[in-house]
């Protein structure tokens, strides 16, 4: 009997624009409330998995006075309103693909991203607190696994399955090597999943 194949795929820079979420947010939190939260700031509510990290979105607003209702049902609108969405654009190439998220971070932060990805409101998605590889090869073990994700380590722990690392910076458009196989946008997903 062969096992069942699921792909999974990252939320953070791999389907979501977290650089442009971060800014976005901080500019319409001054706007809205005439607070400043800094990206430095931000790093006093990181907690550190290694090399990874999980950032206490809601407890930082909390310090600075602004409620989680407010964040819900103020900012969350004007983004919606002034970007429509944070999935990267190559993300809607996969859009067609049977895929669940694999993300790592906080349930109320990784939830709020994906309010700010509509395309997204209907996948399944499991959220971690340590390498995906590491819970892949321990709750997953009976699933072959497909994981395309920015973070080269991000399958450590995980012999078993394929590994589709997003590089956006990668010249080539695909590459493979012992890691796995690199592509530079999730364009070429279907290509290298063929």
């Amino acid at each position: 009997m062969s096992q069942a194949t699921t792909l999974y795929v990252d939320l953070d820079r791999t389907l979501f624009d977290t650089a442009s979420f971060a800014f976005s947010i901080r500019k319409a939190m001054k706007e809205l409330f005439a607070v400043d939260i800094t990206a430095e700031d931000s790093r006093k509510y990181f907690t550190y998995y290694d090399d990874l990290y999980d950032y206490d979105f809601f407890r930082h607003c909390k310090t600075k006075g602004i409620t989680s209702e407010q964040i819900h049902n103020q900012v969350v609108p004007r983004l919606l309103d002034e970007y429509g969405s944070f999935l990267y654009e190559d993300a809607k190439t996969i859009l067609d693909l049977d895929f669940d998220i694999m993300t790592f971070g906080s349930e109320p932060y990784q939830s709020l991203k994906l309010k700010m990805t509509p395309e997204l409101q209907d996948r399944m998605i499991t959220i971690v607190h340590e390498r995906k590889g590491v819970y892949i090869q321990r709750e997953l073990k009976d699933v072959q696994v497909t994981l395309i994700d920015d973070k080269p380590r991000a399958m450590e722990g995980y012999k078993a399955g394929t590994f589709i690392h997003l590089d956006r910076d990668q010249l080539e458009p695909i590459k493979t090597d012992a890691n796995g196989i690199h592509i530079n946008s999730l364009a070429q997903v279907k290509e290298v999943l063929v």
